[in-house]
């Protein structure tokens, strides 16, 4: 199995996330406006493009300024290591609880000849290896929020990939801690109009 075939079992195969390839770990990455897309609704920057698009993924990320997402990063350094470890935690029993169950075998899915005996020993391995690399994740995602501070756009995609390899289809409602920095957000963290540029 190479590194590639590992990402692609952390990747979501029934989520609505964006699927993760190793482009989306790519630590220096190359960024320009959305100029043809959505714009900002409200505040003093009503009409400037409301996404930025990484070059390396084609993805739209919220094209708030450096300041503010480094004011976020700063504040996921030291919110991460109180947030992250306990809902890693969750996460992991859930998981646990999941495999030790063998629910993914006797689970009622609506449509089961998409989800065949294959596809869900396939989600069985991908929660197996979420499992596994939890501990690494948790480092990640500090460290990402670190690097967030030096590459603001940079630092803000490796931690939203992070989030997004280690929480897919968690339970809980509110499973980032950062949702404003995935592609394409719909909400901000701490409740802010994700319609108003450098909203929290």
């Amino acid at each position: 199995m190479n590194l590639s075939e590992v990402i692609c079992l952390l990747s979501a195969s029934q989520s609505s996330d964006t699927p993760l390839t190793l482009r989306d770990f790519q630590p220096i990455n190359t960024w320009e406006l959305d100029q043809g897309g959505q714009q900002w609704q409200e505040g003093k920057e009503a009409g400037l493009s409301k996404f930025i698009i990484d070059k390396t993924t084609g993805r739209g990320y919220l094209n708030e300024t450096k300041k503010c997402i480094r004011l976020k990063c700063l504040a996921l350094i030291f919110a991460s290591p109180l947030v992250h470890p306990i809902t890693s935690i969750i996460n992991v029993v859930h998981k646990t609880l999941k495999l030790v169950s063998l629910s993914y075998f006797w689970m009622n899915i609506d449509n089961t000849t998409k989800y065949n005996f294959k596809a869900r020993l396939y989600d069985a391995g991908k929660d197996l290896l979420r499992i596994i690399t939890t501990p690494l994740s948790i480092v990640g995602l500090e460290l990402a929020a670190i690097y967030g501070l030096l590459r603001p756009h940079d630092g803000r995609k490796i931690y939203a990939t992070l989030e997004r390899a280690m929480y897919n289809n968690f339970p809980l409602p509110k499973d980032r801690l950062a949702p404003c920095f995935q592609p394409h957000p719909t909400s901000h963290g701490l409740g802010g109009s994700i319609d108003r540029r450098d909203s929290w």
